[in-house]
């Protein structure tokens, strides 16, 4: 019999409906979704082994509270940065090549005025000026340790900064059966926010409902093999109900 075209327009309706909430659905029961669930048990049970595995943040029992149970509200577009870490290491491991080079040539000047670096301390000590061939000793030595100084600052700070993206790649791509060096990498950083309501019993025995904005990351290595690709780690949580950020 034949039926009329618009007849199965009709009939495919509510197929198309259920698809649409089966995607949707499936959005919001993402694996990611089970990443948050296990953070937040394991911060219920204070389980540091499973949350220095999978998180940057903590949401303190003693401090935040316990989420009872959450529903995610909102799942941002991924955005994807470039990782800077070979680059970064390779300033700091240039900043201490010279740093020890210049800790040698100081330990050589050191040595080839002993006697005099020692009256230069003693004077230095009782906050003296010396003048004549000790005064230019003391001139030098305080240079010297004003370089070493600056130097070790230098440092420090390509330390500082090599650091954070370090260690969201050292979690997010840790395999101890295949361990990788992210700075021996070019590499993306890509995050994503998930908003979620979350019913909360603070530490004075209050249920609470409030909203939180949980950012994970991600990082994905380029290598002549293919890539490497990192796990979902929690790197951020902002209160958007208090406005506050963990």
């Amino acid at each position: 019999m034949h039926r009329p075209r618009y007849a199965t327009g009709f009939l495919l309706a509510p197929i198309v409906f259920t698809l649409v909430w089966f995607t949707l659905a499936c959005g919001i029961s993402a694996p990611e979704k089970t990443l948050l669930d296990r953070f937040f048990n394991a911060s219920k049970y204070r389980d540091s082994t499973t949350l220095g595995g999978i998180a940057m943040v903590t949401f303190a029992k003693a401090d935040e509270g316990v989420v009872e149970n959450f529903s995610v509200v909102a799942v941002s577009e991924e955005q994807s940065t470039p990782l800077h870490l070979k680059e970064m290491a390779a300033a700091y491991q240039e900043a201490v090549k010279a740093d020890n080079e210049l800790a040698k040539k100081m330990k050589a000047y050191q040595d080839d005025h002993a006697a005099e670096i020692k009256r230069v301390l003693e004077a230095g000590a009782k906050n003296q000026k010396l003048k004549g061939k000790d005064g230019e000793i003391q001139a030098d030595w305080t240079k010297w340790r004003d370089d070493s100084k600056a130097s070790s600052k230098i440092v420090a700070e390509a330390k500082e900064r090599m650091s954070g993206e370090r260690a969201i790649a050292d979690t997010s791509i840790n395999n101890p059966q295949a361990p990788v060096d992210p700075t021996s990498f070019e590499g993306t950083l890509i995050s994503k926010d998930y908003t979620i309501s979350a019913n909360i019993l603070t530490p004075a025995s209050q249920h609470v409902k409030k909203t939180l904005v949980i950012t994970l990351q991600k990082v994905v290595l380029k290598s002549d093999k293919g890539d490497i690709a990192g796990k979902w780690i929690l790197t951020k949580i902002k209160d958007a109900t208090a406005g506050t950020t963990s």
